[in-house]
C-alpha cells in the first residue's frame, strides 16, 4: 500500500467531526472556518501539526463551537454533518499550508495559488475523490496521486514526505469545495 493510499484511508476520519445525521446541503465553508475562535483555530491547527489526519479521530467539538457555527453561517440541524465534513476539511487544508510554511518554508498562499492553477477537470477529478475517500472507497487514489506528485514538483518540496501534506491540502480543499456546492 502506497503512502498516499494510506494517507487516503485516514481521510476517512473527516466523517469523525460531524455531529448529526447526515444531510448533503451546500454549507458556506469559508464562513464555518472564519467563525471558529483563533484560540480554537490554533488547537485544531496544533493538533493537525503534531499528528496529521489522524488528529481529526479525537476532535472534539464543543456545544459552543456548534452554537457559534448555527448563529454565524446560518446553519440548521440538518446542515450539521455536512457542517463537520467542511470543519474538518478546513483543518486540513489549513493544517496543511501551515506545516508546509513551518517545515519548507514554502509561502502562504501558495497551494491556493497551485490548486486554483488545476485544470478543471483536475479539479473535478479531486472533488469526486474526496467525496469517495469519506464514504471509505479509495478508488482514483492513483488519478489523485499524479495531481500531488505535479503540485509537490511545481512547489520545488524536497522530500517525498511533503507529498502527504500537500495531498492533505488538495483532498480538504476538494472536499470543502465539493460540500460547498452541495454535493
Amino acid at each position: 500500500m502506497t503512502r498516499l493510499h494510506h494517507l487516503a484511508l485516514g481521510a476517512i476520519a473527516l466523517t469523525l467531526t460531524a455531529v448529526s445525521a447526515p444531510a448533503f446541503a451546500a454549507v458556506d465553508g469559508n464562513c464555518i472556518w472564519k467563525a471558529v475562535p483563533a484560540e480554537e483555530k490554533a488547537r485544531m491547527i496544533d493538533g493537525y501539526r503534531e499528528r496529521g489526519l489522524e488528529s481529526l479521530t479525537t476532535l472534539k467539538v464543543r456545544d459552543d463551537l456548534t452554537l457559534i457555527l448555527r448563529t454565524q453561517c446560518n446553519l440548521k440541524p440538518e446542515d450539521e454533518f455536512t457542517a463537520g465534513e467542511v470543519l474538518g476539511a478546513s483543518i486540513v487544508e489549513n493544517g496543511a499550508d501551515q506545516v508546509l510554511f513551518e517545515r519548507n518554508g514554502i509561502k502562504k498562499g501558495s497551494l491556493d495559488k497551485a490548486y486554483r492553477g488545476l485544470s478543471p477537470s483536475d479539479r473535478e477529478l479531486l472533488k469526486v475523490f474526496g467525496l469517495r475517500v469519506l464514504k471509505g472507497d479509495t478508488s482514483g487514489v492513483e488519478d489523485a496521486s499524479r495531481i500531488v506528485f505535479a503540485v509537490t514538483g511545481q512547489l520545488k518540496l524536497p522530500t517525498g514526505a511533503m507529498n502527504n501534506e500537500v495531498f492533505g491540502y488538495l483532498l480538504g480543499r476538494s472536499i470543502r469545495e465539493a460540500r460547498q456546492e452541495g454535493r
